[in-house]
């Protein structure tokens, strides 16, 4: 059961570690939501054609952890105090929404993840994950809804990955807010499956579906490429 704490925060990641998006609960129901067919990435004052790098970082406290991963199918939530990830796109207008961004799944770190009774765990993240613009809404200064698809993370035990190892893939619901410079991960859609599993105490199975919440303040480490803004004509 430790293990699932660890692995299903990298997924989300983390993610986990980061990556960016599908459902907008949090959008007041009037806003209206436009499907978008063409979009624009901008980058403080980068030129069209540059590609940027971005960190996504999310940051909590023991008390009030940052990232939470949910197994939908035992109903086990598992923390993880903070955590971040990195990305880069490509500046310009007329985009498609499909790969807009991508996420390194290596880039994932998770501090102070921890599953039943305490137990340290380690999350790690493999291959390119793509951040995916949907629909765009102007409510709240420019929010775009979309996924984070491709995501794959390992999660294992930290002291004894015999004890508890599993691996977490699939597609993470999210969106973009313009105006915080946030990518959200509301945590209501269960996208990922569980697989792989050894071990878990049978707290974790084959074919589990899990949600990850979290949400990652996305800028870039390169000062004249800020602020990060995703919109739509």
């Amino acid at each position: 059961m430790k293990t699932v704490t660890t692995r299903t925060f990298a997924l989300t990641g983390a993610a986990a570690a980061m990556t960016a998006m599908a459902v907008l609960a949090t959008l007041p129901a009037a806003a209206s939501t436009d499907a978008a067919k063409t979009w624009t990435f901008k980058a403080g004052t980068a030129k069209a054609g540059k590609t940027v790098k971005f960190t996504g970082t999310a940051k909590g406290t023991s008390a009030h952890p940052a990232i939470h991963f949910t197994d939908k199918s035992s109903n086990q939530t598992l923390p993880c105090t903070s955590g971040s990830s990195s990305g880069t796109a490509k500046v310009g207008k007329g985009k498609r929404g499909a790969d807009i961004a991508t996420v390194s799944g290596k880039t994932l770190s998770f501090s102070k993840c921890t599953g039943p009774g305490g137990i340290p765990l380690t999350v790690k993240g493999s291959g390119n994950w793509a951040l995916n613009a949907s629909s765009y809404s102007k409510a709240k200064g420019g929010v775009v809804t979309g996924s984070l698809t491709k995501v794959v993370s390992h999660v294992s035990d930290s002291s004894d990955p015999s004890v508890c190892e599993f691996t977490a893939s699939g597609s993470v619901p999210t969106y973009f807010d313009n105006k915080g410079d946030k990518l959200v991960m509301p945590g209501k859609v269960a996208d990922l499956k569980i697989s792989k599993v050894t071990g878990c105490l049978g707290l974790v199975n084959n074919g589990d579906k899990a949600t990850f919440k979290a949400t990652f303040i996305t800028k870039s480490p390169t000062k004249a490429d800020n602020p990060i803004k995703i919109t739509s004509p």
